[in-house]
């Protein structure tokens, strides 16, 4: 039997191991509003604290529907104020029997239903106010740049999965 004793000493071969990092988290950011990319801020290999601002988006058409919710809301609070009068009108004439049960209740009805749609458009308007607020896109964690796949005056489509994401963010602590 031959034994070969382990000694220390240099070869002159090179072990080569194949192998696969991944980063503890990693995250494509996609854009919440669409509109064009106003302004990028952070580029692949930058380091990124949670928060920080990565890009500004542009968005006239979100703009245009919050300006014609607000007017949708306007309309619809003189619309309840109407119906509101006219119901109260009616009320007092039932008392005197000058008008039918029927004929009350369905002022009285309508003046509810304009309730409804004021605190529908008033919704409306508080959504397209939170969406405002996606424009600017952020980092969800500390972390790098990975990838940026967008550039100034790019159209943005909002949502996860359409088209590419703008950028891709990595925690590789």
């Amino acid at each position: 039997v031959s034994v070969i004793h382990p000694e220390q000493g240099v070869s002159g071969e090179e072990l080569l191991l194949l192998g696969t990092i991944d980063a503890r988290y990693q995250a494509p950011i996609f854009a919440r509003v669409s509109g064009y990319l106003k302004m990028w801020y952070a580029d692949i290999g930058a380091r990124v604290k949670t928060g920080e601002m990565l890009a500004t988006v542009e968005t006239p058409d979100l703009d245009q529907e919050r300006t014609q919710a607000k007017a949708s809301l306007g309309v619809a609070g003189a619309d309840y104020r109407l119906a509101q009068v006219a119901a109260a009108r009616w009320q007092k004439l039932l008392r005197s029997d000058a008008v039918s049960v029927q004929g009350a209740d369905v002022k009285t009805g309508d003046a509810a239903a304009k309730l409804a749609a004021v605190t529908a458009a008033q919704a409306n308007v508080a959504r397209l106010e939170a969406l405002e607020g996606f424009r600017c896109i952020v980092a969800p964690f500390d972390g790098f740049i990975i990838a940026r796949k967008t550039d100034v005056g790019a159209l943005i489509n909002a949502g996860s999965g359409v088209g590419p994401e703008l950028f891709a963010v990595a925690d590789v602590h």
